[in-house]
């Protein structure tokens, strides 16, 4: 009886370490537009820079907070090309009573992973607005969340850049299958000018509660497998070429092809154009 209890006993222990030791792994780092990025990252002394916490976080399931104010930076957690795996860690931004973004980002933010590791992330309430390139790029992304989140094409539109998909507010990059999964764009506005609210390949994505206005394209599906769900999202899009194609929802073909719209509207502002043979609006 006693060597019983004794195992009862290792056993609630050897549970307890594991349950609050993985607890304890994740930890909130915080940014600032006064801190100082030779601070500690905690609340009371908080880094200046994003990149520098997105550089510093240690552990899957760590958060970045980054307080109300415009950062003007090209924030890469890891890179595409070449590729190297960035960290799985959350970036939540500050919200008014209203709960609108009052954090900005002047750039672009890219998260590179490997979606055979189940990467879970979250992006939340954020203001992105355009540099000279695409809002955010995910690659190799398992399960990411974008929340509450606008993308501002600062009334560019331009129909083509320096690079494929730039111009854009949401791009998911590459179609093997190891790309991008399950992803969730809950909430956010894309808008004033953006080349495309959302594009790339994905095996499945689920727009859902959005507002896409006055961009050149909406919602692009360009393969991957998996589903496409768009749910209560208003998609206003208006044509600027009649050499280029203007749309509201894209879906290309794939083993799956399966997509479902539920709720919300597509409007298409042909404005005064006619399209070039072989281009659609």
């Amino acid at each position: 009886m006693r060597k019983r209890k004794w195992w009862v006993v290792v056993g609630i222990l050897a549970l307890a370490i594991l349950v609050f030791g993985a607890v304890g792994l994740a930890t909130d780092y915080y940014v600032a537009t006064g801190g100082n990025d030779g601070a500690d990252g905690s609340q009371a002394t908080p880094w200046l820079t994003i990149q520098h916490a997105i550089n510093s976080a240690v552990s899957s399931g760590d958060t970045i907070i980054v307080s109300a104010g415009t950062y003007t930076e090209n924030v890469q957690n890891g890179t595409i090309s070449p590729e190297t795996l960035g960290k799985k860690v959350n970036l939540v931004g500050a919200t008014d009573a209203s709960g609108n973004p009052l954090t900005t980002i002047v750039g672009s933010v890219i998260y590179s992973l490997d979606s055979d590791m189940n990467d879970k992330i979250s992006i939340e309430n954020i203001a992105f607005e355009i540099d000279t390139s695409t809002l955010l790029r995910l690659f190799g992304v398992n399960g990411a969340i974008i929340k509450n989140c606008t993308f501002d094409g600062d009334g560019r539109y331009v129909y083509t850049g320096e690079e494929e998909g730039a111009w854009l507010g949401i791009v998911l990059e590459r179609g093997s299958s190891n790309g991008n999964s399950d992803a969730l764009i809950d909430g956010c506005t894309f808008k004033n000018g953006l080349k495309g609210a959302i594009q790339g390949y994905v095996a499945g994505l689920t727009v859902r509660d959005c507002t896409i206005t006055n961009v050149l394209c909406g919602i692009n599906h360009m393969g991957g497998g998996g589903n496409l769900v768009v749910e209560n999202t208003d998609i206003d899009v208006i044509a600027k070429s009649a050499a280029e194609n203007t749309y509201g929802v894209r879906f290309a073909s794939s083993a799956t092809p399966n997509m479902t719209i539920i709720g919300g509207s597509i409007s298409v502002d042909k404005n005064g154009l006619t399209p070039d043979s072989g281009r659609l609006y």
